[in-house]
Formats: structure tokens, sequence, C-alpha cells
């Protein structure tokens, strides 16, 4: 029996081991690849990783930490000292030996409340993880590079109102207007926050010249509404650009679909059901819409057409305080005016405040009826054609936007690219309902 445990115990030393020095393998391979061939020295590669690896896996089993732990800040400090005259340096190649050591420790530490199993997908997690942030340098300091002071600000005092501000504010109705709870309002406003602020990132790494459509698309799961303005305004300036623009502003009405199944699952999952294929027909109609005119214009054009160049789309930051505050209040609105609606006018209220909702704002609109189809309010059929209704508001509005801005031919132009999506979209919804 003891012979067996020392067998099993034996084993999984060496089956830790064996993900020490794989772990230190493929962090040493990254450093590797990442080496400055002009710099004056050259830092840990692969067989310096492999060895800090074994070597935190031998620690993990046995004694010795202390003296671990010394040795390698030593060898750390020298490593960063001898490349201090180096025009750049950092210590990331110091840091990852540091992580390398460590979970090479953790492989074949014995912790009698964890099993070897878990410790082991720990550390392969671990490894990933680190081995996805070295590898990422240069879009990292591209990212870096094109985030502006603005943006931190104004991510900084969206964290401060949702962490501390947030937890504070009542769970009751408050005020005279019915089904008014501050801390829902805030909950759905952080929802509204974070899938802008995530397409807004994307934005700002890629830069909004690869391309109108490529744009309009990105841009449209932060702002749709934002992606009309611009383009429209730029069609203003230079009238050539009408054609990538308009297949732009309808991938960007297309792009507007996965943020309303996105908060329908969230705040009414029981829903999604029901809304995702009449939603989702809207947002593929438009989709193909634009890629089949995409398409036809490269080929008639036999090459990409004149949609690069310009300035790069501007996008306000969906995260700041102000934006959160201006849909706040834009919810309550459309909350309160779409229940009234129905109170008084039944379904034909319902659907006429969701397509006047949705010609300022689909997402308030959304997560309306949402709330009042999660609470029992409204039944699946009726709450999934006002989400159509608002959907197909919000994107025939880009069309008026378009002519207002940029021309009469420009708008008829984007009419005729969203108008089938919003057809089909309807004609789904009625038929399901």
């Amino acid at each position: 029996m003891i012979d067996d445990l020392l067998v099993s115990v034996h084993h999984q030393n060496l089956i830790g081991l064996g993900i020490a020095v794989a772990v230190g393998l493929l962090i040493g391979l990254e450093r590797e690849q990442s080496r400055d061939e002009a710099a004056r020295t050259r830092p840990a590669g692969m067989r310096t990783f492999t060895l800090l690896g074994r070597r935190g896996g031998g620690r993990g089993g046995g004694g010795g930490g202390l003296v671990a732990v010394v040795s390698l800040g030593v060898l750390v400090g020298s490593s960063f000292i001898q490349r201090a005259g180096e025009s750049e340096t950092g210590m990331t190649t110091e840091m990852a030996a540091v992580v390398v050591h460590f979970l090479g420790v953790l492989a074949t530490a014995p912790l009698p409340w964890v099993s070897a199993e878990r410790r082991w997908t720990l550390v392969a997690a671990g490894a990933v993880v680190t081995f996805a942030l070295l590898s990422t340098r240069r879009p990292l300091h591209r990212f870096a590079d094109r985030v502006s002071t603005a943006d931190l600000t104004a991510t900084a005092k969206l964290g401060i109102l949702l962490v501390i501000v947030l937890p504070l504010l009542p769970r009751d109705e408050v005020g005279p207007l019915p089904g008014v709870v501050p801390f829902e309002i805030g909950v759905l406003v952080s929802l509204i926050a974070a899938i802008g602020f995530v397409a807004y990132l994307g934005v700002r790494i890629l830069g909004g010249q690869r391309g109108m459509v490529i744009t309009g698309g990105l841009g449209g799961l932060a702002s749709s509404t934002a992606v009309t303005l611009a383009f429209a305004r730029r069609v203003a300036q230079t009238p050539g650009l009408a054609p990538g623009a308009a297949a732009g502003i309808t991938l960007a009405a297309a792009a507007m679909v996965p943020r309303q199944l996105i908060e329908v699952s969230v705040v009414a999952p029981g829903l999604l059901s029901h809304a995702a294929v009449p939603i989702g027909a809207l947002g593929v109609t438009a989709l193909v819409t634009a890629g089949g005119y995409y398409g036809w214009l490269r080929w008639r054009a036999r090459s990409a057409p004149e949609d690069e160049g310009g300035e790069d789309l501007e996008l306000e930051n969906p995260s700041s305080l102000g934006q959160a505050i201006k849909f706040g209040l834009i919810f309550v609105v459309v909350m309160v005016l779409t229940k009234q609606a129905r109170e008084w006018f039944g379904e034909a209220g319902l659907y006429v405040s969701a397509a006047l909702g949705g010609l300022t704002d689909a997402d308030a609109t959304t997560l309306t009826v949402g709330k009042m189809a999660a609470a029992g309010q409204l039944e699946a059929g009726p709450a999934t054609l006002a989400l159509v209704l608002a959907a197909g508001a919000n994107t025939l509005v880009k069309a008026a936007i378009a002519a207002a801005l940029g021309g009469a031919a420009f708008g008829l132009r984007v009419l005729l690219l969203v108008a089938p999506a919003v057809v089909v979209g309807g004609v789904t919804a009625w038929v399901m309902y």
C-alpha cells in the first residue's frame, strides 16, 4: 500500500516536472521570437526559460524555497542591469522569468487541498495567458497609442459610478413615475456601456481608415447612428464615397442586431428564443444586402470602390459619464411612455411607442420591452413584434439622416439597401406572431 502511494506520488512529480519544462519552453519560444536583433544584448530565450521551468518544478517537490527565490531575484536583477544601457529597457523578460519559475513550482508543489489535475490545469491556464500577453505586444502598444487621455478619464469616471455609486442606488421604486428603480436602470446603463465600449475599443485599435464597409460594421456595434452621421457628412464633402458609405451604413444597421440579442438575453432570457428569428432575419438580410452590393461594386470597378482614406471614424466613448446619463434619461422616458401607451391604447399603443422609441434609441426600447416581458406584462408575440418595430424604425431613420446630410440621392441609395431588411424582419415577426 505504501509502495503504491510512493509510486503514485513519484508519477505525479514526473508529470508536474514535464509540465513545468513545457511551460518554460513555450514562454522561451515567444521570448526567442521577440528578440531585437539590433539590441546590444541577447535576453533570455528558449534554453534559459526551459531551465527556469525545470528549476521551478524541481523546487516545487522539495525544500530550498528561500534559496530559490533569492537566486531567482539575483538572476533577474543582473539581467536587467546588463541591459540598462539599451534605449528601451523594460522588465517584460525578467517578469516572464519569475512567472515561469513559480508556475513550475506550482506544477509539482504538494498542495493537499488541491488535486494534481487542478494544479496542472491552473498552470496550463497561467502559461497560456502569459504567452498571449507576451505575443500581443504590438497590438497592445498600438492600442495604448490610440487611446487618449480623455478616454481614460471617461472610463475612470464611469468606473467610479459603477463600482461606488451603483451599489448605493435604491432598489425600490422612487419618484412619481411608475417602475423607476434606480438600481435596475444603473445595471442596464452598465450593460449598454459595456457593449459599446468593447466595439469602441475595436475601432480605436483598428482605426477608421480600414474602409467604410469594415469600419461601418465595427462601428455599428458601438453606435450605428454615429456611423451614419459620420459617413453622411463625408459623402456631402466627397460624393464619390457614396457607394462605399451606403454599404457601410447598411452593415452598421446589421451590427445593431447582435446588440439587441445580447440585451434581450440579459434582460429577458425566455424571450430570446422567440425574438432571435425575426430580429436575426432582419440582420442577416442587411448583411447579405450590404455584402452583395459591395461585391457588385468591386466587380464593376474591378477593385475595391473608393472608400479608403479620409479621417478616422469619430465615435464618442460609450462609457463616458455623459453618455451614461444621457442613455439613462432616454431609457426612463421610453420606459414610462411605453407602459403608459400600452395601458391607454393596448397593443396598438405598444407598437406605436416602440416604433417612435426606435427612432431615438433602439437600445432603450429593447430593454423596456424585455423588462415588461420578463415581468409577465407582455406575451412573447407582441414583445417580439415591438422589438422588430423598434429595430426597423431605427434602421429606416438612417436613410433619413443620410438624405438630410448627404443629399437626396444618397438617402435613396441607403433606403434601397436597408428597406429589404426591414421588410423581411417585419414579415417574419408577423408570421410568427
